[in-house]
């Protein structure tokens, strides 16, 4: 019951995450988001960090949860859910999530990348997700 509660806050807060809207499209030339952790910029608890074995790690400050995926990041149109269509927009790249407990794959567009933002909208939902380099 604790479990689901902690998961619940954590979809919460990436709800509340996707409400900001950003006007800037991926920078040319950058394929990776830093090997670093980002923070929310709507909820200061909600962190993704990139690790250099091509894992994602989603946490949420005071909790004991992480989430685990596998990333990619490409120019090409990535194989999502059942269902996600991928518009094809030129000079963009996708960010593929696969959760690895789950064996599910979300396509998420990457609109900013560089040493300090990093923001995607995830393909299925329309939800942003505006994150800044944690300190």
């Amino acid at each position: 019951m604790k479990k689901t509660k902690i998961l619940t806050i954590i979809g919460l807060s990436i709800l509340l995450l996707t409400l900001t809207v950003v006007e800037s499209k991926a920078q040319k030339g950058q394929s990776k988001p830093e090997i670093a952790k980002w923070q929310s910029e709507k909820d200061n608890n909600t962190y993704w960090e990139f690790k250099t074995d091509g894992k994602m790690y989603a946490s949420y400050t005071g909790t004991d949860v992480i989430q685990i995926f596998t990333y990619s990041i490409s120019s090409d149109k990535p194989i999502c859910q059942e269902g996600v269509i991928l518009s094809e927009e030129e000079n963009i790249k996708y960010l593929t999530l696969k959760f690895d407990k789950y064996n599910t794959i979300s396509c998420y567009y990457i609109y900013a990348l560089n040493d300090s933002r990093f923001t995607v909208m995830d393909a299925e939902s329309g939800h942003i997700f505006p994150m800044i380099k944690a300190e």
